[in-house]
């Protein structure tokens, strides 16, 4: 996996190693394929979407039901999923068995992902509340 960093400022953006990155690796999307190696840029974060969506494929252990109680197709479901893993560089779910299983480094995860979604929750009611009382 290559990370590239992009510096302030319009600078050339270089990899890990300090290495300049030739112009022709600026791309629109966010993950492209390079040299047969995946590149993330920086600038990709995290969404709480995704850990909605890996919170679904834990509680229903099947892709294409979280995609159905998400309200997206299985493979915007997975495709999302994927993208998350790739940020995190780790692999949350074991998808040689049925039904789905979290790999050990994915219960962790997910673990904590039920935190966030839960303080994001919260925060979106007092957000609410808020609003009324004023």
């Amino acid at each position: 996996m290559i990370r590239i960093i992009f510096p302030a400022g319009n600078c050339q953006p270089r990899n890990q190693q300090g290495n300049t990155i030739p112009k022709y690796v600026f791309l629109s999307e966010f993950n492209k394929y390079i040299y047969g190696k995946k590149v993330i840029y920086q600038r990709q974060r995290m969404l709480l979407r995704q850990l909605e969506y890996i919170l679904a494929v834990d509680t229903h252990r099947n892709f294409t039901r979280a995609a159905d109680v998400c309200c997206v197709t299985q493979p915007t479901l997975s495709q999302q999923i994927k993208s998350l893993e790739d940020h995190l560089d780790i692999v949350i779910f074991s998808r040689n068995r049925a039904p789905v299983e979290p790999t050990r480094e994915g219960v962790l995860l997910l673990e904590q992902a039920r935190v966030v979604v839960s303080h994001a929750r919260k925060l979106e009611l007092l957000a609410r509340q808020l609003k009324h009382d004023l």
